[in-house]
């Protein structure tokens, strides 16, 4: 009898282990499809239902991984540094998970999030697209920025987004989808599902990233890897070689490395040229 209840004991304490570490995780995850897994990041508060159309192109073939990361949409916010916690709880589900080489696509802040953790621990993952996410996003707007430099701007920013009252927070998302977006019904249906994010996460989330420069470490990345760019604002010849030489000089570190820019759509590129984006992740996935 004791032998027994030993076994139970221990069998009870194995179960809570792994019910405890699936509970510890910061962000929602939604698992759909069978095949090789692949990881599917969305970015500043938006929900994984960004990935709806991509999730329908992919599961037939692949079990999608979709994260809702912590304090987006109505994910519970956590506190404290936001993408260090993030990554290692990404990594950790990977582990926990036993998932073998997974893909990872991410976009904005998922973009970055994809480098950040392809450098975390190199050996771990399979091919890995950012779509129109960069590793130091600042340079975009300040050519000439460093991570040290971009910290009053940053800060000044979170500052004014915390600040707003919560109706002033919504029409800011609400303002960004409608810059970010070509369709209005797309705008519509990511805001019903951004607009209730958690202002403290979103401000620290934004501010963090301004400040993170992840490309010194871009030479750590063992996958084959894919920038997506959005390029609708490029408007002629000369207005896209130049944006496309900036994404160029972004992962000019990165080895296996491939830009690939899109003129038709803006940020939100899975949104705004679905057929183009499919047929390119689908490609490039297939090259294992």
């Amino acid at each position: 009898m004791k032998h027994i209840m030993l076994l139970a004991l221990a069998g009870f304490l194995v179960a809570s282990r792994a019910w405890g570490a699936q509970a510890s995780y910061s962000f929602q995850v939604k698992v759909v499809g069978h095949g090789k897994p692949v990881i599917l990041i969305p970015g500043l508060t938006c929900t994984g239902d960004v990935w709806d159309g991509t999730v329908a192109q992919l599961s037939d073939h692949y079990q999608c991984h979709v994260l809702t990361l912590p304090g987006f949409g109505k994910q519970p916010p956590i506190s404290g540094p936001y993408l260090s916690h993030v990554r290692d709880d990404i990594l950790a589900y990977v582990r926990d998970r036993k998932l073998d080489h997974p893909a990872v696509i991410g976009h904005s802040l998922g973009g970055f999030m994809v480098y950040y953790l392809a450098e975390a621990d190199p050996g771990l993952w399979g091919p890995m697209v950012a779509v129109d996410g960069l590793p130091f996003l600042t340079l975009v707007f300040m050519p000439t920025a460093t991570a040290d430099s971009s910290k009053p701007i940053a800060e000044g920013l979170a500052k004014q987004m915390l600040s707003a009252s919560p109706d002033q927070f919504k029409a800011r998302i609400r303002s960004s989808l409608v810059s970010q977006i070509t369709d209005p019904k797309n705008v519509e249906a990511m805001y019903a599902f951004s607009k209730d994010s958690d202002q403290n996460d979103v401000s620290e989330a934004m501010k963090e990233m301004l400040v993170t420069d992840l490309r010194p470490d871009l030479g750590r990345i063992r996958s084959r890897f894919l920038l997506i760019g959005a390029g609708q604002q490029a408007t002629n010849e000369s207005a896209r070689a130049a944006l496309t030489k900036t994404y160029r000089s972004e992962i000019q570190g990165l080895p296996n490395a491939q830009l690939q820019m899109d003129w038709k759509a803006r940020h939100f590129i899975m949104l705004d040229d679905p057929a183009t984006f499919y047929s390119t992740v689908k490609e490039f996935l297939a090259k294992g």
